[in-house]
């Protein structure tokens, strides 16, 4: 799994159209600060945000979110505590046995 910080897309969707950060900052409204820390993956895309890009550049909000939580979830996977935890469920026999269990009607469902 790899993931991108979507500052890191919208970097190269600026320099694509020679737009500067300053000039895009003050388009949507918000700090140049603001702007350099999303670049810079400081700062997390929000819907507020989402929506004035999607204004600005004609992508769709939806990509933004789905783009900053696709991150987000590849950060929390690469931490170990957490890749250990995730490990511990999937080895949980319970949960193995749910997901045969669910695997089966899925394959029983669609067979029809």
């Amino acid at each position: 799994m790899v993931a991108y910080h979507p500052g890191e897309i919208l970097k190269d969707e600026l320099q694509a159209r020679w737009w500067t950060q300053k000039w895009f900052a003050e388009l949507l409204c918000i700090t140049t600060a603001e702007i350099n820390d999303l670049i810079k993956g400081r700062r997390n895309i929000t819907t507020r945000l989402a929506l004035r890009i999607w204004e600005a550049l004609g992508t769709s909000a939806e990509m933004r979110i789905r783009l900053q939580n696709h991150y987000d979830l590849y950060i929390e996977y690469k931490k170990k505590e957490e890749f250990n935890i995730l490990k511990r469920i999937s080895n949980n026999k319970e949960v193995i046995k749910f997901k045969k269990e669910a695997e089966i009607k899925y394959k029983e469902h669609f067979k029809e």
